[in-house]
């Protein structure tokens, strides 16, 4: 090998494993309105994404962005039609 694969100076940052996503979190319907605890949808509330409960058992891997996608759009669209009302 070449001798400059060998010389410094070098820089190095430490890798971790973490979490990308949230278990728990506000419970949502299809539409992504935010329920009460009786599973009523609160007037005008939704969410999507990282506050939202994403997962309450095991992680299907690879499904967190997805899920924030698409429960977003829907979110918003139904948002839309709630608001034009």
């Amino acid at each position: 090998m070449p001798t400059r694969c060998y010389q410094g100076p070098f820089i190095a940052y430490p890798v971790i494993c973490s979490n990308v996503f949230s278990y728990g979190g506000l419970f949502t319907d299809t539409d992504g309105r935010v329920l009460t605890g009786d599973n009523d949808a609160i007037p005008g509330l939704y969410a999507a994404g990282e506050i939202t409960g994403l997962y309450y058992g095991k992680y299907p891997g690879a499904t967190s962005v997805l899920r924030g996608l698409v429960f977003g759009r829907r979110a918003g669209a139904h948002a839309l039609a709630y608001g034009l009302k």
